[in-house]
């Protein structure tokens, strides 16, 4: 491995004799930061299991394609075209969860032809998984190729099942035993197949569905009684699978320094025994506190890690809430990707040329909002809709809001963009890979996020690197305990705020250049790699400690 010096001269003392293994995948939060570690010269593995959604895929973060993926839970890469090259790294696994722990443990232990075989039997379940849904239609017109039709018996015999990667019996007991045989190596498939089989009887009238990790329920879900939200208490048997599959990882742990456990994914190291880092993503602001399993479980996940990496920057308060002992503030990782010096410039010539735009604002947030205002999922598009059109109508007849097709309340949206009279001013695009949402950051002069949370993610950091200014709701106090400077956010939190914000943009040039300038060097002196790579070192310096 040879470390970017640049990245590596960041890393805590001792950091690089590290070897890191990073469990879970959801906005590719696992991938990226794997991603920048082992470019810093620490060794870092990723296991991301059966999340298949194409945010949780590393393609959507680094490929650069042309075509359709179909489903975006269950995407078909093998449909597209990869235009710049990109293949998935070794050191990502994706797919059912025992055989990314087999690929991993063969790499670790140096059985590289074993470990080539497990990573050709991941792209297959890959595939298989995208023909259970609306790829899998395109099958019944041409079937005239063998490989098709062995892919549609896998579809029909429902061979892959969500969660634990456990299948239909007799098929997967006929599979393994084969490929026990071809690998010459134990196959952990069977054994944990027969634990949950007979899991699954006991509990039979308790059980639902194991189901793969969700972007913030996090784990599995099962039908359980109620129960007190105490992260101690767990119904009998109600762990029974987690334990089955841990055990399965504990041989594999043996060979990593540090786990980092994405979301609730902190769960399998826990019940291993070994030393882990919770990251939260979101995780902990509602969820530790329900009266559901899979709330208990996350309230167990968190309490128990040795540190817990908080990245959601309002969550201090939940974490202090659930008396964490040892949690740290760490923004979200960015792509610090070079672009050329006109990216972006064919998109902006387009609304130029399509719609006369003089003024164009990027919104990629989802479109999540209701009247009741539920700050625990909610963007507050409504808002943001409501002002833009006032500034339409007042200041700017040409402006142009590009916004992203998706979301709950997507219908929602477009009845009350039609309302307001602004369907021309409004283009909807669908959800876009990093490389091509950077393209549209460029291409716009403001880029907006969110109007009701106070806080931020990703996307806001992406357009102040770009040095782009951020129309978004934000509240300071909320960010005094992890930022020794405030980001220079546009006003946001009322139509009032955003009409002002917008206007102020549009016609006063000097103070739009200042804050672009202002946004840019807030990145980098307090958003940065640099800052992710220096503080998470140093928590996974301390606990080996």
């Amino acid at each position: 491995m040879n470390p970017n010096k640049d990245l590596d001269s960041h890393l805590t003392k001792g950091a690089e004799k590290l070897k890191v293994l990073h469990i879970g995948n959801i906005a590719n939060n696992g991938y990226n930061i794997a991603n920048l570690f082992n470019q810093a010269g620490v060794e870092s593995d990723l296991i991301i299991g059966p999340y298949y959604h194409i945010a949780g895929c590393p393609e959507w973060e680094d490929a650069e394609f042309d075509g359709d993926v179909g489903d975006q839970f269950y995407p078909a890469w093998h449909e597209v075209n990869i235009t710049n090259g990109f293949k998935r790294p070794k050191w990502a696994a994706q797919g059912p969860w025992e055989a990314c722990i087999t690929y991993h443990l063969n790499r670790n232990k140096g059985h590289r032809v074993r470990a080539v075989l497990w990573w050709w039997w991941l792209y297959l379940c890959r595939r298989v998984v995208a023909l259970e849904h609306p790829v899998a239609k395109k099958l019944s017109n041409g079937l005239g190729s063998p490989h098709k039709l062995i892919y549609l018996f896998f579809y029909k015999l429902k061979i892959l099942s969500w969660g634990f990667g456990y299948t239909l019996y007799l098929f997967r007991e006929f599979l393994f035993r084969i490929l026990k045989s071809i690998l010459k190596s134990n196959s952990v498939t069977i054994p944990l197949f027969y634990r949950l089989r007979d899991y699954r009887r006991r509990k039979k009238k308790q059980l639902v569905k194991v189901t793969s990790i969700d972007s913030h329920a996090g784990q599995a879900a099962l039908a359980d009684k109620p129960a007190n939200n105490d992260s101690s208490t767990f119904s009998s048997g109600e762990l029974d699978a987690h334990k089955a599959l841990a055990e399965v990882f504990k041989p594999l742990f043996e060979y990593y320094d540090v786990i980092v456990g994405y979301s609730t994914d902190g769960i399998w190291p826990k019940l291993a025994g070994h030393k882990y880092i919770a990251y939260e993503h979101g995780t902990i602001r509602t969820l530790p506190f329900e009266d559901s399993l899979a709330g208990r479980l996350c309230k167990y996940v968190y309490q128990e890690a040795d540190a817990v990496i908080v990245s959601n920057f309002d969550n201090n308060h939940a974490a202090d809430k659930l008396a964490l002992k040892n949690y740290t503030c760490i923004p979200h990782y960015i792509n610090e990707m070079n672009v050329a010096p006109n990216v972006g410039q064919s998109i902006r010539d387009h609304y130029r040329a399509e719609y006369g735009a003089n003024f164009i604002i990027y919104n990629p947030s989802r479109q999540h909002w209701s009247y009741q205002r539920d700050e625990g999922w909610e963007k507050g598009n409504d808002l943001f809709i409501r002002g833009f059109a006032q500034f339409v109508k007042d200041t700017c007849p040409n402006a142009i809001a590009i916004m992203t097709h998706w979301g709950a309340s997507l219908n929602e949206s477009k009845e009350l963009i039609k309302q307001l009279g602004i369907e021309n001013n409004v283009d909807w695009v669908e959800p876009v890979p990093h490389k091509r949402m950077i393209q549209y950051i460029h291409a716009s002069h403001l880029v907006s996020d969110q109007f009701l949370l106070g806080t931020f993610g990703g996307i806001p950091a992406k357009a102040f690197m770009h040095g782009r200014p951020v129309l978004s709701s934000f509240d300071p106090k909320l960010h005094e305990w992890c930022f020794s400077e405030m980001p220079p956010f546009l006003p946001a939190r009322t139509v009032t705020e955003i009409v002002t914000s917008l206007e102020k943009s549009y016609l006063d040039e000097v103070f739009y250049t200042e804050t672009a300038k202002k946004s840019a060097k807030w990145y980098e002196k307090e958003h940065s790699n640099q800052v992710l790579l220096s503080r998470m070192s140093k928590v996974m310096v301390e606990i080996i400690k």
